[in-house]
């Protein structure tokens, strides 16, 4: 008997089966890319020949993960979410409008709710290397956001299912079945690599990230603004970067982003 993989169906009780081709991933390209974002951020780089084959080497198992998007390197906070940002900006195309940002949120001292510098640099002080995952149905929407059309968290709605309660057992789900690895979201900080890797390589429109669809950002949480909640989201249109905010509520274009790396040993 053939049997052949008909992608897109599926019985009760199966596994979501892919709905998009996961793409080949270059390990050599990002290791490229990787080295020209360290040294526009200013990091001292002693043999960069040897740093590259280094951090190919780091992303070629992760670049093997099922629903490997884009690889990319997670940056340490003596980068500053500023320093970071700037140096996106600094590489933005010319017919490109500068950074949308909404400044009750995203500037420190805008008022007493906003998110801190200490909130916006993160905590990593190492670099590490990670891959984004692609959301494995093809839902119209940026590839890397899953679980959309679901609520933030429980400010925002009664349902017993919202992005934060789900995220932890997809996480658990994900480290049970790829031993030696971690599942984390996407943060804001890496928004902004992201951006910048696209800007080097002169993409535009909708082949840069997250151009179709909000990413909402867990690690900075919601924040009470004139009365109202929300949680900051990021996203590009046109080129532009966008640093907003979302409601919370279940919508179809909001989601999370997730990301794979090696766990600490």
């Amino acid at each position: 008997m053939i049997m052949t993989n008909f992608i897109g169906v599926r019985f009760p009780g199966d596994k979501l089966r892919s709905a998009r081709e996961t793409p080949q991933l270059d390990v050599s390209a990002a290791a490229f890319l990787t080295v020209l974002v360290l040294k526009l951020v200013g990091a001292e780089i002693d043999n960069e020949p040897a740093l590259r084959e280094t951090l190919a080497a780091a992303y070629t198992p992760l670049a093997a993960l099922p629903n490997a998007y884009r690889l990319y390197p997670v940056l340490p906070n003596i980068v500053s979410f500023e320093m970071l940002l700037a140096t996106a900006e600094s590489h933005r195309p010319r017919n490109v409008r500068p950074v949308y940002r909404w400044k009750p949120l995203w500037t420190p001292g805008w008022n007493e709710n906003k998110y801190t510098a200490a909130e916006l640099d993160g905590v990593e002080k190492s670099l590490v290397v990670r891959v984004a995952l692609q959301n494995p149905e093809d839902t119209n929407y940026d590839p890397l956001l899953h679980l959309l059309g679901v609520e933030y968290d429980d400010i925002h709605s009664s349902n017993q299912r919202t992005q934060l309660k789900v995220w932890p057992t997809l996480k658990a789900e994900f480290e049970s079945e790829h031993k030696g690895y971690t599942l984390t979201t996407v943060t804001a900080r890496d928004f902004l690599v992201m951006a910048l890797m696209d800007r080097i390589e002169g993409k535009s429109g909708q082949d840069t990230v997250l151009s179709r669809g909000m990413m909402r950002c867990p690690e900075l949480g919601h924040r009470t603004v004139r009365d109202n909640s929300y949680v900051g989201s990021v996203y590009s249109y046109g080129g532009r970067l966008y640093l907003g905010k979302a409601e919370g509520d279940a919508c179809r274009s909001e989601g999370l982003g997730l990301s794979a790396g090696e766990a600490d040993t």
